[in-house]
């Protein structure tokens, strides 16, 4: 379980993202206190390409290193590396798209790790009956399934 403090310090942290600008304190907080906490060993593969995207992740400690691989499986490119407190696949749990390259750890790292299930699920762990509420207009397209989900609400601008 996650802590009210350390949620709140990592909820700040979401509203860097562009995905979580305008979304309120409270429901980044319950977003955070809904996240699981994973420890990873060094040159751990989160994902591979091509995989489906459904999960984000904010790194609390270590480092991430996004990568193609090379065709002949023995050499990779890599494209970035992710530090804490950074945020990395946010648009999965929303657009579900493959992904659009590779992930792993570079030396011990642990992360908080959400799950589109996760973000869909009420508290008590079942599906949200909740219907959601449909995006303005002006909206732009990657940004309005973010709509789906009814814990977040956007603030008053």
């Amino acid at each position: 379980m996650i802590t009210e403090q350390l949620a709140r310090q990592h909820a700040e942290q979401l509203q860097e993202s562009t995905l979580f600008k305008g979304v309120s304190i409270e429901d980044r907080v319950a977003l955070i206190q809904m996240m699981h906490h994973e420890q990873y060993e060094d040159r751990m593969v989160l994902f591979h390409k091509g995989d489906p995207g459904d999960t984000m992740y904010i790194i609390l400690s270590g480092r991430i290193r996004i990568f193609m691989q090379g065709g002949d499986q023995e050499h990779s490119l890599t494209l970035r590396f992710y530090d804490a407190p950074q945020i990395f696949g946010e648009f999965a749990p929303l657009d579900e798209k493959p992904r659009s390259a590779s992930a792993s750890t570079v030396g011990q790292t642990e992360l908080l790790v959400l799950s589109r299930d996760d973000l869909l699920a009420e508290p008590d762990g079942k599906q949200s009956a909740v219907p959601p509420m449909a995006a303005p207009p002006d909206t732009p397209p990657y940004l309005a399934s973010l709509y789906e989900f009814p814990l977040l609400t956007r603030e008053q601008e």
